[in-house]
């Protein structure tokens, strides 16, 4: 189980995500994970203003990904892969 810390202001999760490596974009959210904790932004809450500094800021951090999956395990994962291929 994994907990998801909420940031509401575009400050502090700045400061956060100073502390790793990469952030994931998963609109409309973005993760950091620090220290094996998941801090998230949601861009529906801020205006235009905010999410442009904020992208200009951590642009080079910024991965993003368009889906996201649950698997059991990785080799569960690449057969599912594999078997949507074929299909």
């Amino acid at each position: 189980m994994r907990e998801f810390l909420e940031i509401e202001d575009v400050n502090s999760f700045m400061k956060v995500s100073r502390l790793s490596e990469f952030i994931i974009r998963l609109d409309p959210f973005l993760f950091v994970n620090v220290y094996g904790l998941i801090f998230y932004l949601d861009l529906t809450k801020k205006d235009q203003k905010e999410i442009s500094d904020l992208f200009t800021s951590l642009s080079d951090k910024i991965i993003f990904s368009t889906k996201a999956e649950v698997s059991t395990s990785f080799k569960e994962f690449l057969k599912n892969k594999i078997q949507e291929k074929q299909n």
